[in-house]
């Protein structure tokens, strides 16, 4: 299946294009219900939870985001050669004060040009206004880099404590999923979340594609081929794990974690830290070290 000629002229002026199908609801809280599992390996192999690059780790989390049909969408918009860049796990528990600032994810990358990556986020339960969900501002894209606060609000979970410098979370469009849906957007597209006011919680993936042809302009990245062919070489090549958190997949997502790609920043772990020391606030990830990469 591709996206229809329609849903490219939206994804062109709006950045968005919400609410494809995917799975089928019960497949995708069938795997939610794998989350507690999840973050108890993480636990017991890494010594914190991790939310950055998890398909290192589950073999059912990278199964899942290379199936054919989202590698489908991701190929009408970036063209047939794919690198997997992430998959963040999102995840607000019941009556939760979390919440997500509005921001634009380019701001700490360091990828370049911005439109060489695709965004895809998943619900693997049903995301509604009531529990937090996605909240977007069409045509924000447009506008390109916009600035950015480092605020650090109270419940933010951005790690940057990043906020997009007057842009209000109500006035942005949310986007409602059923489990198994999933909503693409650009790079450059203005987003956020509010705080979850329901009893269930709320559970998402958000899954980030790009072209070989992208460029890291801070330290050296990692990615992971996940069709056609890459002939750029402007990442390392990451292997896809055997089975839930084995020996050279806990390896590999340690240093990785180290790479822009794993802390969510172009310098890397120590880009991160030195941001938010630099804010006052201590590290977000106490166990990744520097790999000198």
């Amino acid at each position: 299946m591709s996206l229809s000629d329609e849903q490219l002229v939206l994804y062109e002026r709006d950045g968005i294009i919400p609410q494809l199908s995917f799975i089928s609801r019960e497949e995708a809280l069938a795997l939610a219900s794998r989350h507690g599992d999840f973050e108890h390996a993480c636990i017991e192999h890494l010594g914190e939870i991790h939310w950055f690059k998890t398909y290192l780790l589950s073999r059912w989390i990278f199964e899942l985001v290379t199936r054919p049909l989202i590698l489908d969408y991701m190929e009408d918009l970036l063209g047939p050669n794919l690198l997997l860049w992430g998959v963040d796990m999102f995840y607000k528990p019941p009556h939760s004060e979390r919440f997500t600032a509005m921001h634009q994810d380019s701001t700490y990358w360091g990828l370049e040009p911005a439109d060489g990556l695709v965004n895809a986020w998943i619900a693997l339960t049903p995301s509604t206004v009531a529990n937090g969900c996605l909240r977007l501002l069409p045509c924000s894209h447009q506008r390109g880099q916009v600035d950015h606060t480092n605020e650090f609000e109270k419940n933010n979970v951005l790690v940057h404590g990043q906020s997009a410098a007057g842009y209000d979370l109500e006035e942005a469009s949310p986007v409602e999923l059923e489990a198994g849906q999933m909503t693409i957007f650009h790079l450059h597209t203005v987003h956020g979340s509010g705080k979850n006011t329901t009893a269930q919680l709320r559970l998402g993936l958000a899954v980030r594609y790009i072209r070989p042809e992208v460029r890291q302009v801070g330290r050296r990245d990692s990615a992971l081929l996940v069709r056609g062919e890459d002939k750029c070489g402007n990442f390392d090549h990451e292997l896809a794990p055997a089975r839930e958190f084995d020996k050279r997949a806990v390896e590999q997502f340690t240093a990785a974690m180290a790479r822009p790609s794993g802390a969510g920043n172009s310098g890397g772990i120590d880009g991160l830290d030195k941001q938010r020391a630099d804010a006052g606030h201590g590290r977000a990830f106490h166990n990744v070290e520097s790999s000198g990469v």
